[in-house]
C-alpha cells in the first residue's frame, strides 16, 4: 500500500504511466507549433501577393466549365442538322394527334428514343407506363408517346411489322449508333418546336419509367406551358471521361475544362415547346450534353431559358 508519505504526486504518477513531457517541454513544444502557424500564414501571404493563389482560383474558376472549353470536330449548324434528318416513317396518329384543330389538346408529347433492334424495350415501355389503360391521360388524348429510331433506310423486316401493329415509331434516315444521339435530340427539338404544337415535350431514354399522370396533373400549378422552361435533374460539376476506352469519352481537345458546366441529365427531360424553338438556334453545339449545358442555373426542378433572349 502506499502511504501518503511515499505516495507519488498526482502529476507524477500520470508521468510515470503516460511518459507525459515536463512543463518546460511542452512550452517549447508550444511554442514550435505557434511559430509553425505564423511561419505557414506568412508563407500564404507571400503566395498570395506573388499572384499563385489568383492563378489557382482563376484555374479553379475555369474547371466549373465555360462553353469556350468546348471544341467539338462536328461544327454543326442548324442547316446541317436539317439536311441530316429526313423523316423515312412518320406514324398516321402523329399528325391526327399533332393538328390543332383535333379535338384533343395534346399536353405532353413523349419520345423514347431507342434503336431499330431494340424490340423487347418498346414492348416493356407499351406494356408499363405507355399503356393506356393505365393512363387516364392517354386515355383522353391528353399525351401520346412515340418511339424515334434511326437506321430508316435499312429497317428490317421486324421493325416495319411493328410498326403496322402499332404505329407509334417515328423513323429517320441517321445512321442509329451512339455518336449520332445528337441528330435525335435534334430531332426532338424540331418536332417539338415545328411539327407538334404540344404544351410539353418529354425526352427519355428506354430504361427510364415516365408517371404520365402525375405530370399532367402538375401543369399550370408546377409546369407552365407558356414559359420557356425545362425541367430535368441537374448535373453538378461533373468530370468529363478521359479514359479512351469508356463510353462517355471526351478528349481534352473536344472538352478543356475539369469539370462540365451544369446540365440536364440527358436520361430524361421536358421542354415547353417555347424551350424547345430557344433551342434550336443553339444547335451548333453538337453534343448531347452541349445541347443542354447552356443551363448554368443550380435549381434541380426548374430552369429558365428566358436569358436567351438577352
Amino acid at each position: 500500500l502506499l502511504t501518503a508519505k511515499n505516495r507519488p504526486s498526482l502529476c507524477s504518477f500520470r508521468s510515470a504511466i503516460f511518459d507525459l513531457p515536463d512543463r518546460r517541454e511542452m512550452l517549447s513544444k508550444s511554442s514550435a507549433e505557434l511559430f509553425g502557424f505564423w511561419l505557414l500564414f506568412a508563407c500564404l501571404v507571400v503566395v498570395r501577393y506573388l499572384g499563385l493563389v489568383e492563378f489557382y482560383l482563376e484555374r479553379f474558376r475555369d474547371t466549373t466549365g465555360d462553353l469556350a472549353n468546348f471544341s467539338t470536330p462536328f461544327n454543326l449548324t442548324q442547316f446541317d442538322a436539317q439536311r441530316m434528318i429526313n423523316f423515312t416513317y412518320l406514324p398516321a396518329s402523329f399528325a391526327e394527334n399533332c393538328n390543332l384543330g383535333s379535338k384533343h389538346h395534346l399536353r405532353l408529347l413523349v419520345l423514347v428514343l431507342s434503336s431499330v433492334e431494340n424490340f423487347e424495350s418498346r414492348n416493356s415501355i407499351r406494356n408499363l407506363w405507355a399503356d393506356p389503360a393505365q393512363s387516364r391521360g392517354l386515355r383522353e388524348g391528353k399525351a401520346k408517346v412515340y418511339f424515334l429510331v434511326g437506321n430508316g433506310m435499312n429497317a428490317t423486316e421486324q421493325l416495319k411489322t411493328e410498326i403496322k401493329k402499332y404505329d407509334d415509331i417515328i423513323v429517320t434516315d441517321t445512321p442509329d449508333n451512339y455518336m449520332n444521339l445528337v441528330y435525335k435530340v435534334f430531332t426532338i427539338l424540331h418536332i417539338a418546336a415545328d411539327l407538334c404544337p404540344s404544351s410539353f415535350v418529354l425526352k427519355v431514354d428506354e430504361d427510364v419509367v415516365f408517371n404520365i399522370d402525375r405530370f399532367i396533373a402538375g401543369i399550370h400549378t408546377t409546369f407552365f406551358p407558356e414559359k420557356a422552361d425545362v425541367y430535368c435533374r441537374v448535373w453538378h460539376k461533373m468530370q468529363p471521361k478521359r479514359n479512351a476506352t469508356h463510353k462517355w469519352y471526351i478528349s481534352v481537345e473536344q472538352f478543356a475544362g475539369d469539370a462540365y458546366p451544369n446540365f440536364c441529365s440527358g436520361s430524361s427531360y421536358v421542354l415547353t415547346r417555347q424551350a424547345a424553338r430557344k433551342l434550336l438556334n443553339y444547335t451548333h453545339l453538337a453534343h448531347d450534353i452541349q445541347v443542354i449545358v447552356i443551363i448554368r442555373r443550380f435549381h434541380i426542378f426548374k430552369i429558365s431559358l428566358d436569358f436567351l433572349d438577352k
